[in-house]
């Protein structure tokens, strides 16, 4: 409920209609996943994290999400 009610604080609840879309995007983007490894190179606590484990970390709460809500 608490990520529901911040995507309709933020005016972005149409987000959630396309998620499936979205998380595909995120998947693709190289951009993205060597950010990922650069940050994860800097940081220690995060060295073990791979950019599959934040994708299937993004993948559960999206499960999470419609369980509480009907869009």
């Amino acid at each position: 409920q608490a990520i529901y009610a911040t995507f309709q604080n933020r005016n972005t609840e149409n987000d959630l209609k396309n998620i499936e879309r979205i998380i595909e995007t995120i998947k693709k983007d190289k951009t993205l996943h060597t950010s990922w490894v650069d940050y994860k190179d800097k940081h220690g606590y995060a060295k073990n994290i791979g950019f599959k484990d934040i994708i299937n970390a993004i993948e559960f709460i999206k499960v999470d999400i419609f369980l509480d809500i009907q869009i």
